[in-house]
């Protein structure tokens, strides 16, 4: 978590991504320490006191699901608009998954289906490309 002045201060001239519900400044730290830190930046133009910290909470609860796909050394500082008091917990994991997104921050895996896989195997020894594999049942 980002406590001090110091850091919201570095992460608010840092680039940054927005949806109607969330808007993250992010920076990748050079730092050996590998850990994924936030900070979260609720007005009062939100709501009340009670709003902003279940805002928080709810936040907090989604970035610590999303940090394994995170890169490394990454700051994020995870501005609340006001459309998403009225959110509900689905819709904001898919606004600070797609900020994140947008941001290249998350780590991709690719994957290859069965048919790709086969289509690689194929082109590198030279035999011909299955194109299906059809069950079919014969007669006895």
């Amino acid at each position: 978590m980002i406590r001090t002045a110091a850091a919201f201060t570095a992460l608010a001239a840092a680039p940054g991504v927005n949806t109607p519900l969330l808007g993250v400044r992010y920076l990748v730290r050079a730092e050996e320490s590998p850990a994924f830190r936030i900070g979260i930046a609720a007005s009062k133009k939100i709501g009340g006191a009670v709003v902003r910290n279940r805002i928080r909470r709810r936040l907090k609860v989604i970035a610590r699901d999303l940090a394994p796909q995170v890169r490394p050394g990454t700051d994020a500082l995870i501005g609340v608009r006001a459309a998403a008091a009225t959110a509900s917990s689905e819709q904001l994991r898919a606004a600070l998954a797609d900020c994140f997104r947008r941001a290249k921050l998350l780590k991709v895996k690719r994957v290859m289906t069965n048919r790709h896989q086969a289509r690689r195997r194929c082109v590198h020894s030279s035999l011909p490309i299955p194109l299906r594999m059809v069950a079919v049942e014969l007669p006895l």
